[in-house]
């Protein structure tokens, strides 16, 4: 995949029957008490240390929702708002309600990107191809090579946001060629080829796949191991990214982070006990059992 036209999609025909709506969509009523998190409204409104411009990414309004003061603020997982003792930095729901809101509007109106009744809903993207061609290459030794590809991700990524994704941003907070260009060309975002990092990489993928890759990038951030160091910069790949610790963390876990879903009950615990006791799946750890792409 080279360009937008290449990227692979999926849309629902919106024709009666749940099965027909996004399962992000209000209609499906599956995220009203989801609101996105401290991390990614830290890293586009410029205030993460790897991307540090104290200023809003122009991606923002069309991946994530601002608060009632016009900021983008997010919550820490199983902290909710602790952080936020101003009632006006809590974020809008996904769907553009107000924080506390959780029922679905009547129609998606308000709604923004992949939250609508019936998105265009990437699953592959020319975006992310280049993404992983920046990493590979990076890893490699092919500096240049890297950033190219690393560039023309992050600029794919905001072609595509643009193309598809403008219903619903209010026209002040839309993108325009200057902002993109700024953007392009601030080194603190897009460096150069020497001092390009795989924080750079990485971070700038996990924006444009955020979402809607959720599995692939659950994949990328295992394989870091959440809070891997760049042996480079002795910094964390995903700089600032701070998964739950201590009583955060269920009990049988016992203090080790997640690796894996659980199979179904209804299935592989019915059907294939063989096999799962070979896998040591009845473990009450097993979630926490590293993948073999995690694995060195």
């Amino acid at each position: 995949m080279q360009a937008n036209n290449e990227n692979t999609n999926i849309t629902w025909s919106n024709a009666g029957g749940t099965g027909t709506y996004s399962y992000w969509s209000p209609y499906r009523g599956n995220i009203g008490v989801l609101r996105q998190s401290k991390f990614i409204a830290d890293l586009m409104s410029g205030i993460n240390t790897q991307f540090p411009t104290n200023s809003v990414d122009p991606r923002a309004p069309y991946i994530i929702r601002e608060n009632p003061l016009g900021t983008y603020k997010g919550i820490r997982p199983n902290k909710g708002s602790d952080l936020l003792t101003n009632v006006n930095e809590r974020p809008d729901n996904f769907w553009g309600g107000a924080f506390a809101i959780t029922a679905a509007p009547g129609n998606d109106d308000a709604c923004r990107y992949i939250f609508k009744n019936a998105p265009i809903f990437p699953i592959m993207t020319a975006a992310e191809i280049q993404f992983i061609k920046a990493e590979a290459m990076l890893r490699k030794g092919d500096r240049a090579g890297a950033l190219v590809a690393y560039k023309k991700g992050i600029e794919l990524n905001i072609a595509e946001l643009r193309a598809n994704y403008e219903t619903s941003v209010p026209a002040v907070l839309r993108m325009n060629d200057t902002q993109r260009d700024a953007f392009l060309n601030n080194p603190t975002v897009v460096p150069s080829a020497s001092n390009l990092t795989l924080s750079h990489i990485m971070m700038q993928k996990y924006i444009a796949m955020y979402g809607w890759g959720v599995t692939e990038v659950w994949v990328d951030m295992r394989r870091y191991h959440y809070t891997d160091l760049d042996p480079v910069t002795g910094q964390q790949v995903y700089r600032e990214f701070a998964p739950p610790t201590g009583i955060d963390l269920y009990t049988n876990n016992l203090g080790k982070w997640i690796y894996r879903v659980r199979p179904r009950y209804n299935s592989e615990y019915l059907y294939n006990v063989d096999e799962l006791n070979r896998l040591g799946a009845f473990a009450p750890d097993y979630i926490t059992k590293e993948c073999w792409f995690s694995k060195p």
